[in-house]
């Protein structure tokens, strides 16, 4: 395996103009979070359906403290100006 870096160009949707550059995971990181978040699966299963319930609520939560900001980024992400705030809400 090569140790190359791989970038990517991060380009924006509404200029077509990359805004900034990301290095991309290797095909081993991918896997390292794949093979992490499978052994955590079970202790979110054993949170039972009103610990993952709070849990989720929690993300609710702050997704509407941060609704603002959410919504900006994901402006920027996508290009969609008016539907960033009703995919945040």
């Amino acid at each position: 395996m090569s140790d190359t870096k791989r970038i990517l160009s991060v380009v924006n949707p509404r200029t077509g103009q990359p805004d900034y550059e990301i290095e991309a995971a290797s095909p081993q990181q991918v896997a390292s979070e794949a093979r992490r978040l499978r052994a955590a699966q079970p202790g979110w299963q054993a949170r039972g359906m009103a610990g993952r319930s709070a849990a989720l609520n929690g993300l609710a939560d702050a997704l509407e403290r941060h609704r603002d900001a959410v919504a900006r980024a994901l402006e920027i992400d996508t290009g969609r100006r008016r539907l960033a705030r009703s995919e945040v809400d």
